[in-house]
């Protein structure tokens, strides 16, 4: 009996549209042709901060990266978003709640980690009245090959700042274009301790932070 009666005959589709496009005397340009460590580098880098910006799903993207762009080599990326007004998540969503009047970001933060203690759940509920939804980082990543935790490899990528970089620039935006109160990331739960090196705390599935 036949299980399967149409769809994709062969199962090196890259493969084949690479040979398609050398065929049209055209290259591939995504995140993985880019990649250090996969694309081969003839010269020394000249690295720089790169930023492209677009609307989708009626919110406002980010796309930040560090490149070397005249040998089109990515180093690293990372995906801002501007929440929509139609957000619905509590984590993004400011109630523009006031917590005891005039008391500092420090004493207010101090409070919610207090609460959730006291309550058993996650839901960091801090905004300031600067923006009614958060800014959310949607992906990071270095590229390169795997270096060792708290190691750093001369010829290689990883551990060398991009991420940070990267983070610290979103965190402008979002505070400064934004308008935002408050940045969420979007992380597994394997890297909840190098976002927490930057002030993050957990909130949800999210590690947040308030700008």
């Amino acid at each position: 009996m036949t299980l399967v009666s149409s769809g994709v005959e062969h199962g090196n589709i890259r493969e084949l549209a690479l040979s398609r496009m050398r065929d049209y005397k055209t290259s591939c340009r995504d995140v993985r042709t880019r990649e250090v460590g996969i694309k081969s580098v003839f010269k020394e880098l000249e690295i720089e901060l790169v930023r492209r910006d677009y609307y989708a799903n009626k919110g406002w993207e980010t796309f930040l990266s560090y490149e070397d762009v005249k040998q089109d080599v990515l180093i690293g990326l990372l995906r801002l978003r501007k929440c929509s007004k139609e957000t619905f998540r509590k984590e993004l969503v400011n109630k523009e709640k006031s917590l005891n009047g005039d008391k500092s970001i420090e004493n207010r933060i101090k409070i919610e980690k207090d609460r959730i203690k006291t309550e058993g759940n996650h839901h960091f509920s801090i905004h300031s009245p600067k923006s009614f939804n958060a800014s959310i980082i949607r992906e990071l990543h270095v590229y390169g090959t795997a270096v060792g935790i708290d190691q750093k490899e001369g010829s290689k990528f990883q551990h060398k700042g991009y991420g940070r970089l990267l983070i610290e620039e979103a965190e402008r935006i979002a505070r400064d274009e934004h308008k935002s109160s408050k940045l969420a990331i979007i992380s597994g739960v394997g890297t909840r301790k190098y976002y927490e090196k930057f002030g993050y705390v957990l909130e949800g599935p999210y590690m947040v932070k308030l700008l």
